[in-house]
């Protein structure tokens, strides 16, 4: 697989000092997902809107009646606020970040630290939307989100937020290959980014060719001053004796 598919991770630091690595979202994945919480909206909308016609009786007569008028467009506009700002917010702060949309585009909204997204954040990043859909079409968030390293739209860069790909997050005591791999303990105490270099290549290895395996893992063992022979089956064992004990604070 190519290098440039590794480019895209971002390693981010939590606020309890935790590394995490994290994959922008794509934009295909953000199109579906806007797309799909646009229909969910729309037909909110239109369906709520139906329903209060029919709640208030014949809709001609109805609107004849200057008091109705004032509270039905009253209902809309309040209706129109709450399906284009309210809904991605309540979604965003009560849902782990995720509208309907994401959730079926498998992405979500975080802090760009990697803890999750709090109300102040998501009503800025939403309330851009608005800049961001200039001129037309998304125009301005999409160059934006091309052109950032961490795939953001303005909204996102102003509120401090990062949408990410759930399926690239990092998932410990999921990595299924390291099943038949022994688990290693280090020889010696390592520091926090030698161990990240080891969980970092143990996550990534399967997407590697194995030349790249084979050239990475011994030039960590030369790093750490570990025998080179079967460096990756070493590094392996290591990866995995880290995230077990990541896996046991974490429970």
């Amino acid at each position: 697989m190519s290098p440039t598919v590794l480019d895209t991770l971002i390693q981010v630091e939590t606020p309890e000092a935790i590394d995490i690595q994290l994959r922008p979202a794509s934009m295909f994945q953000r199109i579906i997902a806007f797309s799909l919480d646009l229909l969910i909206r729309s037909t909110w909308f239109v369906l709520s809107t139906v329903a209060m016609i029919m709640f208030f009786g014949n809709a001609t007569a109805a609107f004849a009646n200057e008091n109705f008028s004032y509270m039905a467009l009253g209902f809309l506009l309040i209706n129109l606020f709450a399906t284009t700002w309210l809904y991605p917010v309540l979604f965003e702060v009560f849902n782990h970040g995720r509208t309907p949309g994401k959730m079926a585009a498998k992405i979500r909204v975080l802090h760009d630290n990697g803890s999750p997204i709090g109300w102040s954040a998501s009503m800025l990043r939403n309330l851009l939307r608005v800049f961001d859909g200039l001129p037309f079409a998304y125009a301005i968030g999409m160059v934006s989100i091309l052109l950032t390293n961490k795939g953001q739209r303005i909204g996102d860069i102003f509120a401090g937020t990062i949408v990410v790909d759930e399926q690239t997050e990092r998932h410990i005591g999921k990595l299924a290959y390291l099943e038949h791999i022994p688990s290693v303990t280090p020889p010696v105490m390592l520091t926090r980014e030698e161990q990240y270099s080891i969980v970092s290549f143990t996550e990534r290895h399967p997407r590697l060719p194995r030349v790249r395996q084979q050239e990475l893992a011994e030039q960590l063992c030369y790093d750490l001053q570990l025998p080179a022979t079967q460096a990756i089956e070493t590094v392996l064992g290591m990866g995995k004796y880290y995230l077990g004990q990541q896996q046991k604070d974490a429970g």
